[in-house]
């Protein structure tokens, strides 16, 4: 199934090497991004998507999972994370060896899908685990954000701070950190912001303004 592959492929994308040798996966900061500003709207922010039922995530083919979007690549690793970080993993497991290289696309979803059992309780328990998924420094983010909107931009400046001493590789505590550096006036400090922004993160487009 389409939303099992890349779902897969996106845990995979954000690792690093443990001193064994093997690959240890990381909280992804633009997936977390797209799951709690973009689907469930916890956070402020331009991102808006639909909400995507296990059942039909599951039960899809490759076109209905596409016509979804950011939506389907945000859940697809939303669903991969979960199983390997206190969800359903044995399920999981046992969807993978369900699937055969002689069934056809509608097979193998159903295969998968019915691997996961109840997916009512199954997607209560998701959306609460990923709910509860946060970066490091996030709510000092979002006081920073709530300063900046009122512009009280020397609170915000401190909030900024100390989400970036927590998490000192998260484009978007650069990014706005830098709108708040140039609204005091600290235009070399806010340069190098947003330059550390994309350096981070070389696709986020608004830093490039």
């Amino acid at each position: 199934p389409e939303w099992l592959n890349e779902g897969i492929g996106e845990y995979l994308e954000d690792c690093e090497i443990a001193d064994d040798g093997t690959l240890k996966p990381f909280l992804s900061d633009g997936w977390t991004r797209e799951w709690r500003e973009g689907i469930r709207r916890l956070d402020p922010g331009p991102l808006r998507y639909d909400f995507i039922p296990l059942r039909r995530l599951f039960q899809g083919g490759g076109a209905e999972w596409s016509k979804e979007g950011k939506a389907s690549y945000a859940e697809s690793w939303g669903v991969i994370w979960w199983c390997h970080h206190g969800g359903p993993k044995d399920r999981l497991d046992r969807a993978l060896k369900a699937l055969s290289a002689t069934a056809s696309a509608q097979e193998n979803a159903a295969k998968v899908s019915e691997s996961f059992g109840d997916l009512d309780k199954l997607e209560a328990d998701y959306i609460a685990y990923m709910d509860g998924l946060k970066q490091p420094g996030h709510d000092s983010f979002l006081a920073g954000c709530r300063h900046l909107d009122d512009k009280k931009f020397r609170e915000a400046l401190t909030e900024f701070e100390k989400a970036i001493g927590q998490d000192e590789f998260n484009d978007r505590y650069r990014y706005f950190r830098a709108i708040t550096r140039a609204n005091l006036g600290q235009w070399a400090e806010a340069i190098e912001d947003y330059r550390k922004a994309i350096e981070l993160s070389p696709e986020y487009g608004a830093a490039h303004f």
